[in-house]
């Protein structure tokens, strides 16, 4: 493991790199009686330094974000711990290969360069390249943080909507299995949040009495206490979920599972996902399509019917009605119903 010096009153030394300070590498010697003692203790040394992980001032940037991951971000819960490794992984992509020590500001751009097409994942990768960096200074594996001279990138979020009658009219005439059916109708009809789809049970639906229980999502819990509600289950669900539902085994039986019957990650949600798209809005499919919308047109629907904005922030699960109030508003002029205001007045 370590390469040895024998010195002269026979113990074997090696001299380790761990870290830099002003640019210049930091040294510390270890010693043993025999080579064996001398990797044990070269071993530790590495423990102390790095919590276990073998990083030196030659590690990649690869591996210190992975070191970085799995001693500073342990503790995320799971579907925002994939988030960011995702992020991770798209940086990596880039600068991956780089020694950390060497990652120039030039580097970065262009990873900027290659990633403008997709801003919103370059500035997320940016975030955890700055953060990995911070962790590797504190190491004393890196000089400079050089993530931290490049500005992300600026742009316009896009404005949120609802679906099209065209696509609304795919949705409905999609050939689908009764499983695909059932995820595209629980988004359609419920407007919940994909990790909470994703996590549902068999005995979550009430099917006798119409409603859907909440109470959990991919992390464990739901997104916030708010998140704990039940939603009514339209006709059309229903109809749905009477072909599905029966072909699972058990009432805990997850819906959605992966190949082994266990919850699905974030990266193979997309990539199912990308392929239901296609097979649902053809492949010119909006990119804007994803489970999220579903969510914004729940909303939009809501509001259609005439549901009340607190009745809305409950249905969705949101703990500020302000959140709400910033999705309920899918409408234009064809949307408004002057029968509902003269009603109100005929009561008044």
């Amino acid at each position: 493991m370590a390469r040895a010096k024998k010195r002269t009153d026979g113990r074997y030394q090696k001299s380790v790199t761990v870290g830099l300070k002003d640019g210049k590498p930091i040294r510390k010697v270890v010693y043993g009686r025999t080579q064996k003692e001398l990797d044990a203790a070269y071993v530790a040394l590495k423990a102390e330094l790095n919590g276990g992980a073998d990083l030196t001032a030659d590690t990649t940037v690869a591996e210190l974000m992975e070191d970085y991951m799995r001693t500073e971000k342990s503790s995320l819960k799971r579907r925002a711990a994939e988030s960011v490794k995702y992020a991770g992984a798209a940086a990596c992509r880039h600068v991956g290969s780089i020694q950390a020590r060497d990652l120039t500001v030039d580097d970065v751009e262009q990873m900027k360069k290659a990633m403008a097409e997709t801003p919103v994942m370059f500035n997320r990768a940016l975030l955890y390249l700055k953060g990995a960096l911070r962790y590797g200074q504190k190491r004393g594996l890196v000089s400079r943080n050089v993530a931290e001279l490049v500005p992300p990138i600026r742009h316009r979020a896009k404005e949120k909507r609802a679906f099209t009658p065209d696509e609304v009219t795919a949705l409905r005439e999609a050939d689908l299995t009764p499983k695909e059916r059932a995820l595209i109708d629980i988004l359609y009809y419920t407007g919940v949040r994909i990790g909470e789809c994703l996590a549902l049970t068999k005995a979550d639906f009430d099917m006798r009495n119409g409603k859907l229980r909440i109470n959990k999502s991919l992390e464990g819990e739901t997104k916030t206490a708010a998140g704990v509600r039940s939603i009514p289950i339209a006709p059309p669900l229903a109809a749905s979920l009477r072909a599905y539902l029966p072909t699972l085994t058990g009432d805990d039986a997850l819906l959605f599972p992966n190949q082994k019957g266990g919850l699905l990650t974030v990266g193979n949600t997309y990539r199912r996902w990308d392929r239901l798209r296609e097979k649902v809005f053809g492949s010119y499919a909006a990119e804007d399509i994803t489970p999220h919308l579903f969510r914004h047109n729940y909303a939009s629907d809501l509001y259609k019917a005439g549901v009340d904005l607190k009745s809305a922030q409950y249905l969705l699960g949101h703990t500020d009605v302000k959140t709400t109030l910033g999705i309920y508003t899918h409408f234009g002029e064809g949307d408004i119903d002057p029968a509902k205001l003269f009603d109100y007045y005929a009561r008044k």
